[in-house]
């Protein structure tokens, strides 16, 4: 993905499917490149808001888990 440096505001949306309690689905990320360490485990990190991203080579990494830390 190339990103224009002028318009380098990034929102990745990223979805498990989970049908039995997919409100309890929780999500930690780590962008390589850009934040030291994994965020937090939450609920809300399935939307990841970068609102200025430098020149550079990132990747990232999403882990997700449900009500049984599966």
């Amino acid at each position: 993905l190339d990103i224009d440096q002028e318009n380098s505001r990034l929102t990745v949306e990223v979805i498990q499917p989970e049908f039995l309690a997919a409100e309890a689905i929780e999500y930690r990320y780590h962008i390589t490149g850009l934040e030291q360490g994994w965020t937090d485990w939450s609920a809300n990190n399935n939307i990841i808001e970068i609102p200025y991203l430098p020149s550079g080579d990132y990747q990232i990494e999403v882990e997700a888990k449900d009500i049984f830390g599966s």
